[in-house]
């Protein structure tokens, strides 16, 4: 919803419901989404390969939060802040190190079948991973400015009310 209401993600995810005022258009859409996957893990039996990709996106994620943590300070080093994280820079690089590290751990569980050969059991994650990051970044650079485009496009076109005036 948020992101609709930022147009970085299709308009129409931002609708509210006019009783209740919930994005009922978002949530709709988080539902089926959600069945459509419990339907396909239910019928592969494929468990453990949703558990091991949520990990490793948690693991991003906080990776990617410690990495932003770091850009923004550098970015702007006197913004004022209502909190300072203690240590600085530290707590940021353990971080990402860290969770960076178990990623890597997930990715790297392997064993050795019947001939002595290495079999990477979670190169699938790996690469579910990497196609939704590339996914991620094509939707971010071809379809979010057209998105904020028409946004703009809509916003300009609309007719100036002034407070109390209708």
């Amino acid at each position: 919803y948020a992101m609709a209401r930022d147009n970085t993600l299709p308009r129409f995810l931002s609708k509210l419901h006019p009783d209740y005022a919930t994005p009922w258009a978002a949530i709709l859409s988080l539902v089926v989404f959600a069945i459509i996957l419990s339907f396909l893990i239910l019928v592969t039996g494929k468990y453990l390969f949703i558990i091991i990709m949520a990990a490793a996106l948690e693991c991003f994620i906080y990776v990617v939060m410690a990495v932003c943590v770091l850009r923004l300070r550098k970015i702007f080093p006197d913004k004022e802040r209502s909190f300072l994280i203690p240590f600085g820079k530290t707590i940021p690089v353990i971080t990402a190190i860290l969770f960076g590290g178990l990623m890597i751990g997930i990715f790297a569980d392997s064993t050795r079948d019947y001939l002595g050969n290495i079999v990477f059991h979670n190169c699938w994650v790996a690469l579910a991973m990497a196609a939704f990051a590339v996914v991620c970044v094509l939707y971010t650079i071809l379809v979010v400015p057209k998105i904020k485009t028409l946004a703009a496009e809509r916003a300009s076109s609309r007719k100036k009310r002034r407070p109390g005036k209708n």
